[in-house]
Order: C-alpha cells, then structure tokens, then sequence
C-alpha cells in the first residue's frame, strides 16, 4: 500500500466520478482513500474487509459492504477495472490515466520492474497503454514518453486537417463534375444569436475537433466561441483557462456564460461577427463570470435536474472537493500523504 498518491484539481470535475456521486454521494467520497491501496503499477488485491480496516477503522457509518458497493460503481462508470485470477480478486486503473496523475512516478523504475500483482488478461484498455506506462515510469525513458505524447497530439491534429483538406476536395470535384459552382466559405461561421440555447448546443456538439481529453460541456463551449474567436482561437490555451474557471467559479453554469458573452461578441462586432485583434477575451470571460456570480445569473443550481451535466451534479453533491479545487488551483497538483 502506498504512503503518497497525486490528486489533481480536475477530480472535482472529472465526470465518472460525477456519475458515481449521482448514484451514491458516499461512494465518491471513497474515491481519494483507495487510491492508496494501488501500488505504483495501478493494480491491488481487493478485499473489502481489508480496505475498511486499513482506510476506513474510524468511519463507523462506512462497512465492508459499502465500500464492496463503491468499488462496483468505480467499475461500472470506468474508474477502474475488477478481474480476477487464480481464485484472487484484483482491481486495476487504467494505465494511461494512472500515469497521468501519478507524475512523481515517472523515470523512478529500473528496466524490467513489474507489479507484484498480476496483469488483467482482457482489460478494456489497449496493450500499448501498458506499454507507454512502463516506458514513462522506467529510467532514461520518460523522455521518450513525452516525444511520444506529442508525436500522437500532433497526428491527431494532422489526421482532422488531413480529413477536411480530402472532403473539401471531393465536394469541388462532384460539383465540377455537376457542372454546378462551388460556393465560396462563409466570411462568418458563427451561429445565428436567435437559436436558443438547446439549439446551440446542440450545433457545438455536433463539430469533434476539440482535444480527446475534453469534456462534453468544453466541447459545447469551445465549439461555441471558436467562431466568435476566429484566428485568436487555440484548443489548447482556450481549454485550460476555461477550466480555470471552471474551478474558481463552481456556482456557474459555465456554458451559458460563455454564450451568453459570444452572443454579446457578435451583436457588437456585427461587420465580421469576430473579435478584433487588440481584444482580451479570457479578461472578458473572466469578467463576464463576476458579473454573472454578481447579478445571479446561469446558476448552475437554476438548471432543471434534467438538463444539468455530471459536472454541475458533483458540484451540488461534493462541494467541499469544489472548496479544495479553488484552493488549490494555482498549484495544479497536489501531495496527499497517507
């Protein structure tokens, strides 16, 4: 059992665990204590028994049972996989978003160090997730873990580029071959501010260029204000500061914020329906969340139950989490030492 695990801020936000919480909030608030049970490989011997007299001895409302019911919820949404060989039950997390939280273990392995624990024989992950951990956590490798993590960010941009370039180029060439002119691209992409808010979201959802680790909601919202942004739009800078306020403003409902302010952006600027060059939209943003936390509105907690994201149900459920998120959002990455 581990003395020290990683927790990031994002764990307030991260939607399996929201889920959970939206089934049992109890079950979710187990979730930062049985990260110690995993070794440095993200595997473990699961005995409920066990996890509650080594985590749990002074939670008297929490017994075996509860905790064999929280590990079946982290399993059914995701967070971790249970198998079992030879008559023992183990528990696994998934290699990819094990080391990705657990960076103090990268580079702190010798060639061929192993689990003691073994391996789940048909995870629900790939073998070369595997195979990318134990490169990052091996000495003189980590490295090459990082050239690799940027070599696939940069096919994954090259590969959507690559797919627009081919279907633009096929509806020229159906279209000459029609006989028919091909229409020159909108001057302005942006949505028409008279779509109500179901409608844009709906649009937003629809576009699949934002990262592969974006949320459904950072997806709506990226893909709302990228029209609005033009040239001045970046994935990458765009979506950290909008999960910055994210954190800092947990009242919010993010996305009608933002469309609230993209729909101001393009009723002032209505020639181009952009930003001008000297702008500062993340100031603007920023802005925009004060006034709204100030006058009341987008309240998250304003949203009928059934339209409200995982996100928004684990902000009602586990505000304390949303208290140590703005705390601790400067640092990124904090100790939790057991």
């Amino acid at each position: 059992m581990a003395h020290k695990r990683f927790i990031t801020s994002s764990i307030s936000i991260d939607e399996k665990l929201a889920a959970v919480a939206a089934e049992d909030t109890t079950s979710a608030l187990m979730w930062p204590w049985l990260l110690f049970e995993f070794d440095d490989w993200g595997r473990a011997e699961w005995s409920s028994m066990r996890v509650k007299l080594s985590r749990f001895p002074a939670f008297q409302s929490i017994s075996s049972e509860d905790i064999e019911k929280a590990v079946c919820l982290f399993s059914k949404h995701g967070l971790l996989h249970q198998y079992e060989i030879n008559g023992k039950e183990y528990v696994a997390i998934r290699p990819s978003s094990w080391i990705k939280h657990q960076t103090y273990l990268r580079g702190t392995k010798r060639a061929g160090a192993d689990s003691v624990y073994p391996a789940p024989e048909n995870p629900p992950w790939s073998p070369e997730e595997e195979v990318q951990m134990r490169m990052a956590m091996t000495k003189n490798n980590e490295k090459k873990y990082v050239e690799s993590q940027n070599i696939a960010t940069c096919n994954y941009v090259s590969e959507k580029s690559a797919d627009k370039r081919e279907c633009q180029q096929t509806n020229e060439n159906v279209s000459r071959q029609r006989g028919l002119s091909v229409p020159s691209p909108s001057p302005s992409l942006s949505l028409s501010p008279s779509l109500s808010l179901s409608e844009k979201q709906k649009h937003a959802a629809d576009d699949d260029e934002a990262p592969p680790d974006a949320t459904h909601e950072e997806r709506q919202i990226l893909n709302r204000i990228k029209p609005v942004m033009g040239s001045r739009f970046d994935y990458v800078s765009d979506l950290a500061y909008l999960r910055k306020l994210s954190v800092q403003f947990p009242e919010l409902h993010l996305y009608g914020v933002m469309d609230s302010w993209a729909t101001w952006a393009e009723e002032k600027f209505k020639k181009t329906g952009r930003l001008p060059p000297d702008s500062k939209p993340h100031s603007q943003w920023l802005n925009w969340c004060k006034g709204d936390r100030k006058r009341g509105r987008n309240l998250a907690r304003d949203r009928p139950a059934g339209d409200r994201t995982p996100d928004e149900i684990l902000r009602e459920a586990m505000p304390e989490f949303y208290k140590w998120g703005r705390a601790e959002s400067a640092e990124g990455v904090n100790s939790c030492d057991g």
